[in-house]
């Protein structure tokens, strides 16, 4: 499977798919897989990205390694899982104020 390597912020949003990647310097946005029916126990991103988004951290910008599932196309949202990330830097909630 093709694997590289992008600067980008990951996010949790409403809507399917739930965590998003904005690349950054584009407008592309990738979903993650959140779960296969052909693999048990799969998961689209390493558990310590999901705790870190979890407990209240609304961006983790880091370079991901991504592993495409569906081709680019333009106006459509690319599936991919997240394999690993590096120069990690996160913003919790309380950065960003109340709502």
């Amino acid at each position: 499977m093709l694997r590289y390597s992008i600067l980008a912020s990951a996010v949790l949003l409403a809507g399917s798919p739930s965590y998003r990647i904005l690349r950054l310097g584009t407008k592309r946005i990738l979903g993650v897989e959140e779960r296969s029916d052909r693999l048990t126990g799969f998961s689209g991103m390493p558990q310590y990205l999901r705790d870190t988004i979890d407990l209240g951290h609304k961006e983790i910008r880091a370079d991901f390694l991504v592993c495409p599932f569906t081709r680019s196309q333009p106006a459509h949202m690319q599936m991919v899982c997240v394999d690993t990330a590096t120069h990690i830097e996160s913003r919790h909630a309380r950065f960003f104020g109340p709502e």
